[in-house]
């Protein structure tokens, strides 16, 4: 089983139990092209009341809410996320923003949020080499907001406490094992270049941001056992299971065109 790819299509969305699912419809199409690029547009400079009432507009017409638009305005020419988007524009703002889109119940939401932020574009990139290639530190800090609590400074301080080598996730917790696995999966994610988000710092010589990735990754991974190319994929293979999982009363059900109203099909 692998983690469905975005944009989501109609049958992606019904594969989570009713209780995870982003949106729940008799029919959904993603937005148009138009739509969607007037998202990415709103994203880069508008503020959070155009962002919203954009997301409503994209979500009228197909008969979606707001939450899964983001799982389905994927930009074509790039192949970026909403997210993508957010972190290209330098948007720590909108970035929150965006996260706030989840349930009151955010755990029954972390297999398909997985799929979005681990999504990458054309280049292959996800947000973190995104944000790693902006030479920001603070931007690589906001994407760990998603697997983490807390705002980004404490993250950051934390990390650099003497603290730090006591802290980490909760092997002996399923929630926490898995929430660890998915940050690794995702920390050593390489993009069209054959470069883990680390690799890219290094390459374009952020040396701060490599040594913070590095740190955090470790923190992960004591025991290094990222070394091993086989752990690792055992690794992504527990990421598929437990990301993609189908509820078991979940029935397979065709789904139906997607378009962007011009006549092109998007898949």
């Amino acid at each position: 089983m692998t983690i469905p790819s975005l944009p989501f299509t109609f049958g992606d969305f019904f594969r989570y139990p009713k209780h995870s699912q982003p949106a729940v419809h008799d029919y959904l199409r993603i937005p148009t092209l138009e739509c969607i690029t007037e998202l990415h547009a709103i994203i880069r400079t508008g503020t959070f009341q155009q962002i919203e009432r954009a997301l409503e507009r994209a979500g009228v017409s197909p008969r979606a809410s707001s939450l899964a638009v983001l799982f389905m305005a994927i930009e074509p020419t790039t192949g970026n996320s909403l997210m993508h988007t957010a972190v290209i524009a330098q948007r720590i703002d909108v970035m929150d923003y965006l996260r706030a889109f989840r349930s009151h119940r955010p755990a029954a939401y972390r297999p398909p949020h997985y799929a979005l932020w681990s999504h990458q574009n054309h280049d292959g990139n996800t947000m973190l080499h995104s944000a790693v290639q902006s030479g920001q530190k603070e931007l690589v800090v906001a994407v760990f907001q998603i697997f983490r609590d807390g705002n980004i400074d404490e993250l950051d301080e934390l990390l650099r406490s003497e603290e730090a080598d006591d802290w980490g996730f909760d092997n002996d917790n399923e929630e926490e094992f898995h929430l660890r696995l998915g940050e690794l999966v995702l920390l050593l994610r390489e993009n069209a270049k054959g470069r883990s988000a680390a690799d890219e710092a290094q390459a374009l010589g952020h040396t701060d941001i490599a040594t913070w990735l590095e740190r955090t990754t470790q923190l992960d991974d004591p025991l290094r056992e990222r070394n091993d190319p086989s752990i690792v994929q055992i690794w992504r293979e527990i990421c598929d299971d437990h990301y993609a999982f189908l509820d078991e009363g979940a029935q397979d059900v065709a789904p139906p065109l997607t378009t962007w109203g011009s006549g092109m099909a998007y898949s």
